[in-house]
């Protein structure tokens, strides 16, 4: 499911955080189509500059809410490397959905995601995306990958040239990294022509009642390396 498609009534950047030396706007919004409630209460950048992200359902007399969190970079880059350091199990989502990607927020015409998430336990839990939307149509690809049961520490690339898109997670042991899943990306549809955002989520794909009532993710930092060029 594309985190494109999640609208907002309202503003959706009350407020604001440091984290990884960068600036970011934090959601705080319900939205209706993915009945998700945004909320700063589940982010905060504890004592060694981790950002906690955390999802959790709660109960009202009208029933389960199922609270969320994300966020926004404050500044848009284009082509370079992406990198999003996590801590955290990353084989056995379901339900809820771990994405850091990137988006075109102002036109919504270019996304590119990571995603870590199951509807069922036999689904494979990586996820690559894109998506291409011009217009009002949709063109989307995607890939799957699986992880180790033991998947703790993780690193996820993005690399965006002007005629391809790389994805890659590496997993981390022992200070050894090892990718898993990797996809390399030359339809040139789907590479955005103008600068993007990072946005990292921590949301409920699929609301059950059954199953999982919390989650909790760790970003150990975000950064973005411009390529030679485009430092010029």
């Amino acid at each position: 499911m594309s985190i494109v498609l999640l609208l907002f009534l309202q503003s959706p950047f009350l407020t604001h955080i440091e984290f990884s030396g960068m600036k970011w706007g934090v959601f705080t919004n319900y939205d209706p189509l993915s009945k998700n409630q945004f909320t700063k209460k589940g982010i905060f950048v504890d004592s060694l500059g981790y950002l906690h992200l955390k999802a959790w359902k709660g109960k009202r007399d009208t029933g389960f809410v199922y609270y969320a969190s994300g966020i926004i970079s404050q500044d848009r880059h284009l082509y370079g490397v992406y990198r999003f350091e996590t801590f955290g199990r990353l084989d056995n989502f379901i339900h809820t959905n771990f994405s850091p990607f990137l988006y075109d927020w102002d036109k919504g015409v270019y996304e590119i995601d990571i995603e870590y998430y199951r509807k069922k336990k036999k689904d494979n839990p990586g996820n690559f995306n894109l998506h291409f939307m011009p217009h009002g149509k949709h063109y989307k690809k995607h890939y799957d990958f699986k992880l180790p049961d033991d998947s703790i520490h993780a690193i996820h690339y993005i690399y965006l040239f002007p005629d391809s898109i790389v994805l890659k997670t590496d997993m981390v042991k022992d200070s050894v990294q090892k990718t898993l899943g990797y996809w390399v990306v030359r339809d040139k549809r789907f590479i955005p022509t103008r600068p993007v955002y990072m946005e990292v989520y921590l949301w409920w794909d699929v609301r059950s009642k059954k199953g999982e009532r919390k989650r909790e993710i760790i970003l150990k930092s975000v950064k973005y390396t411009p390529f030679l060029w485009e430092k010029q």
